[in-house]
């Protein structure tokens, strides 16, 4: 056989065992039939549904009658998805901090606000409305500081997104290539479009506002009218 060429991906151990040659030529030298191959390799678009595709392949072949093996990646690389899942925990650790700090702030902001509201409060209250009045126009002013937030966030993070995107900056002149167990993985900050993940992140903090600021309405909603506006 005659090296028309050398090619390198960066992956020492993919390059230093792969060879790329004509499939007639390779089944000359694995001494296989023509027209027989030993491996077909299939590429999904969504890696978490390569099980699912394995199954529907295994069940349209006939894999167990005609004695073809079909595996998921997982099965064949079960470090790297030991690894995956593991980056999914750090993901979830990482967004329940993001919403816990955005709980207390939206405490503290609403126990600052109906602390200097207390006169208010008590007026209301001596006026005639209900406790759970009070509760609700703190709450909906929670409602609101969570909406605003929401749009402002958005609007600064939507242009980001987008060129991530659509040109996603690749961070290879800081790190490199990063390999693991042998997997090439270029350092990219890429992101995709998650109608799902954005509906259950704005879910989220609007409920976050809410309880976040259930304890301040209750508060305020307890004030005693009558110390409270004799200045005790």
């Amino acid at each position: 056989y005659t090296i028309a060429g050398i090619y390198s991906t960066g992956l020492v151990e993919f390059d230093a065992s792969t060879a790329v040659m004509l499939i007639a030529d390779l089944q000359t030298l694995v001494v296989l039939d023509p027209g027989r191959i030993h491996e077909v390799a299939v590429a999904t678009t969504d890696p978490a549904a390569a099980s699912q595709t394995a199954e529907r392949i295994a069940a349209a072949l006939g894999g167990a009658d005609r004695a073809l093996a079909v595996a998921p990646w997982p099965e064949l690389n079960p470090v790297l998805a030991e690894y995956v899942a593991l980056a999914d925990s750090l993901y979830w650790i990482f967004i329940i901090v993001i919403f816990a700090i955005a709980s207390f702030g939206i405490a503290n902001t609403m126990l600052m606000a109906t602390f200097e509201r207390r006169r208010e409060f008590a007026v209301m209250l001596a006026l005639g409305s209900s406790p759970w009045s009070i509760v609700g126009s703190v709450l909906y002013e929670a409602l609101a500081i969570g909406l605003v937030s929401l749009a402002l966030g958005a609007a600064v993070t939507a242009p980001l997104m987008t060129w991530f995107y659509v040109a996603p900056p690749s961070l290879a002149w800081l790190f490199g290539n990063v390999t693991l167990q042998g997997a090439l993985m270029t350092p990219t900050l890429r992101v995709g479009y998650n109608l799902p993940a954005w509906t259950a992140a704005t879910i989220g903090l609007i409920l976050t506002a809410l309880i976040a600021a259930f304890y301040p309405a209750i508060r305020a909603a307890r004030v005693p009218p009558a110390d409270t506006l004799s200045g005790l």
